[in-house]
Protein backbone atom coordinates (compact mmCIF):
# COMPACT_ATOMS: atom_id res chain seq x y z
CA UNK A 1 0.00 0.00 0.00
CA UNK A 2 2.87 2.27 0.76
CA UNK A 3 4.22 1.66 -2.71
CA UNK A 4 0.85 2.42 -4.26
CA UNK A 5 0.56 5.67 -2.31
CA UNK A 6 4.03 6.68 -3.46
CA UNK A 7 3.09 6.03 -7.05
CA UNK A 8 -0.14 7.98 -6.77
CA UNK A 9 1.71 10.90 -5.19
CA UNK A 10 4.35 10.83 -7.96
CA UNK A 11 1.70 10.79 -10.67
CA UNK A 12 -0.17 13.60 -8.90
CA UNK A 13 3.02 15.72 -8.58
CA UNK A 14 3.87 15.12 -12.23
CA UNK A 15 0.33 16.14 -13.26
CA UNK A 16 0.60 19.37 -11.25
CA UNK A 17 3.97 20.24 -12.80
CA UNK A 18 2.65 19.58 -16.32
CA UNK A 19 -0.51 21.59 -15.64
CA UNK A 20 1.45 24.58 -14.36
CA UNK A 21 3.73 24.43 -17.43
CA UNK A 22 0.73 24.34 -19.77
CA UNK A 23 -0.98 27.22 -17.95
CA UNK A 24 2.17 29.36 -18.01
CA UNK A 25 2.68 28.71 -21.74
CA UNK A 26 -0.97 29.46 -22.53
CA UNK A 27 -0.80 32.72 -20.56
CA UNK A 28 2.23 33.89 -22.48
CA UNK A 29 4.48 33.84 -19.47
CA UNK A 30 7.16 32.00 -21.39
CA UNK A 31 9.49 34.37 -23.30
CA UNK A 32 9.41 34.09 -27.12
CA UNK A 33 12.89 34.02 -28.62
CA UNK A 34 13.98 37.27 -30.32
CA UNK A 35 14.82 37.05 -34.04
CA UNK A 36 18.48 36.40 -34.76
CA UNK A 37 18.34 37.84 -38.27
CA UNK A 38 16.34 40.39 -40.24
CA UNK A 39 15.22 40.77 -43.86
CA UNK A 40 16.74 43.76 -45.61
CA UNK A 41 15.08 44.89 -48.85
CA UNK A 42 17.05 46.98 -51.36
CA UNK A 43 15.15 49.09 -53.90
CA UNK A 44 17.26 50.21 -56.86
CA UNK A 45 15.60 51.77 -59.93
CA UNK A 46 12.27 50.13 -59.09
CA UNK A 47 13.78 46.64 -58.71
CA UNK A 48 13.91 45.05 -55.25
CA UNK A 49 16.22 42.39 -53.85
CA UNK A 50 16.38 41.00 -50.32
CA UNK A 51 19.17 39.81 -48.07
CA UNK A 52 19.30 38.42 -44.54
CA UNK A 53 21.41 40.19 -41.92
CA UNK A 54 22.25 38.98 -38.41
CA UNK A 55 20.78 40.93 -35.52
CA UNK A 56 22.91 44.08 -34.95
CA UNK A 57 24.86 43.39 -38.17
CA UNK A 58 25.34 46.24 -40.65
CA UNK A 59 23.58 45.61 -43.97
CA UNK A 60 25.51 46.10 -47.21
CA UNK A 61 24.30 46.06 -50.80
CA UNK A 62 26.22 43.76 -53.14
CA UNK A 63 24.60 44.69 -56.47
CA UNK A 64 25.55 47.31 -59.03
CA UNK A 65 24.62 50.88 -58.12
CA UNK A 66 24.06 52.39 -61.55
CA UNK A 67 21.24 54.21 -63.27
CA UNK A 68 21.19 54.68 -67.04
CA UNK A 69 21.44 58.21 -68.37
CA UNK A 70 18.47 59.66 -70.22
CA UNK A 71 18.26 62.47 -72.77
CA UNK A 72 18.46 65.16 -70.07
CA UNK A 73 20.51 63.77 -67.16
CA UNK A 74 23.43 61.59 -66.12
CA UNK A 75 22.96 59.84 -62.77
CA UNK A 76 25.32 58.92 -59.92
CA UNK A 77 24.52 57.21 -56.62
CA UNK A 78 23.92 59.70 -53.78
CA UNK A 79 22.74 57.76 -50.70
CA UNK A 80 20.39 55.20 -49.23
CA UNK A 81 17.11 56.30 -47.66
CA UNK A 82 16.81 55.76 -44.80
CA UNK A 83 20.49 55.85 -43.86
CA UNK A 84 21.96 52.38 -43.23
CA UNK A 85 22.09 51.38 -39.55
CA UNK A 86 22.64 48.14 -37.62
CA UNK A 87 19.84 45.62 -38.20
CA UNK A 88 17.26 45.70 -35.41
CA UNK A 89 14.19 45.07 -37.59
CA UNK A 90 13.18 44.26 -41.18
CA UNK A 91 14.01 47.37 -43.26
CA UNK A 92 13.73 48.63 -46.84
CA UNK A 93 16.48 50.88 -48.22
CA UNK A 94 15.93 52.90 -51.41
CA UNK A 95 18.74 54.17 -53.66
CA UNK A 96 18.71 57.95 -54.21
CA UNK A 97 20.48 59.47 -57.24
CA UNK A 98 22.28 62.74 -58.06
CA UNK A 99 21.02 64.22 -61.34
CA UNK A 100 23.58 66.02 -63.48
CA UNK A 101 22.12 67.92 -66.44
CA UNK A 102 23.73 66.97 -69.72
CA UNK A 103 25.57 69.71 -71.55
CA UNK A 104 23.52 70.42 -74.65
CA UNK A 105 25.24 69.73 -77.95
CA UNK A 106 25.01 72.76 -80.22
CA UNK A 107 24.38 72.00 -83.88
CA UNK A 108 25.11 75.08 -85.98
CA UNK A 109 23.07 76.20 -88.96
CA UNK A 110 24.94 75.51 -92.20
CA UNK A 111 22.51 77.08 -94.60
CA UNK A 112 19.08 78.46 -95.38
CA UNK A 113 17.17 77.67 -98.54
CA UNK A 114 14.08 79.45 -99.79
CA UNK A 115 11.10 77.86 -101.48
CA UNK A 116 11.41 80.42 -104.33
CA UNK A 117 14.42 82.29 -105.65
CA UNK A 118 12.60 84.11 -108.48
CA UNK A 119 8.99 85.08 -108.23
CA UNK A 120 6.96 87.49 -110.33
CA UNK A 121 4.14 89.14 -108.45
CA UNK A 122 1.27 91.17 -109.74
CA UNK A 123 -0.05 94.18 -107.92
CA UNK A 124 -2.21 93.14 -104.98
CA UNK A 125 -1.08 89.49 -104.99
CA UNK A 126 0.28 87.70 -101.96
CA UNK A 127 3.15 85.29 -101.72
CA UNK A 128 4.57 83.36 -98.79
CA UNK A 129 8.30 82.94 -98.72
CA UNK A 130 9.34 79.85 -96.76
CA UNK A 131 12.86 79.42 -95.41
CA UNK A 132 14.22 75.95 -94.58
CA UNK A 133 17.14 75.68 -92.18
CA UNK A 134 19.87 73.08 -92.66
CA UNK A 135 20.70 70.79 -91.04
CA UNK A 136 17.30 69.67 -89.83
CA UNK A 137 18.68 69.01 -86.31
CA UNK A 138 20.13 72.51 -85.88
CA UNK A 139 19.92 73.69 -82.28
CA UNK A 140 18.31 77.03 -83.15
CA UNK A 141 16.32 77.03 -86.39
CA UNK A 142 14.65 80.38 -85.74
CA UNK A 143 14.86 82.83 -88.61
CA UNK A 144 15.94 86.11 -87.10
CA UNK A 145 14.41 89.45 -87.88
CA UNK A 146 17.66 90.45 -89.64
CA UNK A 147 17.21 87.76 -92.26
CA UNK A 148 13.62 88.82 -92.83
CA UNK A 149 14.71 92.45 -93.30
CA UNK A 150 17.39 91.41 -95.80
CA UNK A 151 14.88 89.30 -97.73
CA UNK A 152 12.39 92.15 -97.71
CA UNK A 153 15.02 94.62 -98.98
CA UNK A 154 16.06 92.24 -101.75
CA UNK A 155 12.41 91.92 -102.74
CA UNK A 156 11.95 95.69 -102.75
CA UNK A 157 15.10 96.20 -104.87
CA UNK A 158 14.01 93.58 -107.36
CA UNK A 159 10.57 95.15 -107.51
CA UNK A 160 12.05 98.54 -108.28
CA UNK A 161 14.20 97.08 -111.07
CA UNK A 162 11.24 95.32 -112.67
CA UNK A 163 8.68 98.04 -112.13
CA UNK A 164 10.45 101.40 -112.38
CA UNK A 165 7.13 103.20 -112.07
CA UNK A 166 6.93 101.93 -108.49
CA UNK A 167 9.66 104.44 -107.56
CA UNK A 168 7.25 107.27 -108.05
CA UNK A 169 4.66 105.82 -105.68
Amino acid sequence: MKNLTKRIMTVFALAVVLSVGVVLTACGKKDDPKPTEYTITWSVNGTTTTTKVAKDGTPSYSGALTKASDSEYDYSFKEWQPAIVKATQDTTYTAIWNQTPKTPITVSVTGVTLNETNKTLTTGSDFTLTATVAPSNATNKAISGHLLIILSLRYQMARLRRFPQARQQ
